[in-house]
């Protein structure tokens, strides 16, 4: 993983200085490094590390929910740090214009190790989100590579994983979406390939628990006493009487170029 310092070492020192202190300091880049007292990010699971991205990144905005807080990112806030600092710089120069002078074109001392601290402190911020998205795609992979195991193990029992807002397993089956935009299980080692996650969870996930009402639904099942597929006829009934499922990806993709 490269790094994301921007000078050779030795041009600045300002700037090496704060950027070695900020990686030493950073509980994403050096947590061995933190006091007894200080707040773990606890980066052991993939919910404290989308929890740390949010802290971090932010939404298309900038901003993540801290408890029923709303706060700045801490690379937007990083990055609003360089341009207040470039902004300070402009009026300097337009001041000087205004007074008749030659405008500078170099930052005061004390301005330009201003300017350089906040470049390092996004430096840093780079470089910690990258090993946050090292860690959370390890994750990931470890999550798939168990689902991967699992498929239909238990039975369709309806149990659906959810990954960037979508269905990524659904009872470890694989998912993926079709034109539309429309989750559906694309899995060869189900017997429900190609089916919509909607449709199965109504057509063969409710038969299942129907068929088992009263027995031990921690139990192994074996391909045999899967439900059979629904033929293509219930699925085409199951579309045609509720076509709200099937539509609601194209609709707000229109909607998106409609003006209001």
């Amino acid at each position: 993983m490269s790094s994301h310092r921007r000078y050779r070492i030795g041009t600045f020192k300002k700037y090496d200085a704060h950027f070695d202190r900020q990686k030493q300091t950073s509980p994403v880049l050096s947590p061995q490094n933190q006091s007894p007292t200080a707040q773990s990010l606890g980066l052991n699971n993939e919910q404290s590390i989308r929890a740390a991205l949010a802290e971090w990144v932010g939404d298309k905005d900038g901003r993540f929910q801290d408890g029923e807080v709303v706060k700045m990112a801490q690379v937007p806030v990083a990055k609003n740090k360089i341009a207040e600092i470039r902004g300070q710089f402009d009026g300097m120069k337009h001041t000087a214009i205004r007074e008749g002078k030659m405008p500078p074109t170099a930052m005061p001392r004390q301005l330009h190790d201003k300017f350089l601290i906040a470049l390092a402190e996004l430096d840093v911020c780079y470089e910690e989100v990258d090993i946050l998205k090292k860690k959370l795609a390890e994750f990931e992979q470890e999550e798939e590579a168990e689902e991967e195991t699992k498929c239909l193990e238990y039975g369709p029992k309806g149990s659906v994983k959810l990954m960037d807002g979508r269905p990524a397993f659904a009872d470890g089956q694989k998912c993926s979406v079709d034109a539309d935009g429309l989750p559906i299980i694309s899995d060869d080692r189900s017997p429900y390939s190609g089916m919509h996650v909607s449709c199965y969870k109504v057509l063969v996930v409710d038969k299942f628990h129907r068929s088992r009402r009263g027995k031990n639904k921690h139990v192994k099942i074996s391909e045999r006493q899967l439900p059979d597929r629904p033929s293509d006829e219930e699925i085409e009934r199951f579309h045609d009487a509720n076509p709200e499922l099937f539509q609601f990806v194209e609709d707000e993709a229109e909607s998106e170029g409609t003006e209001k």
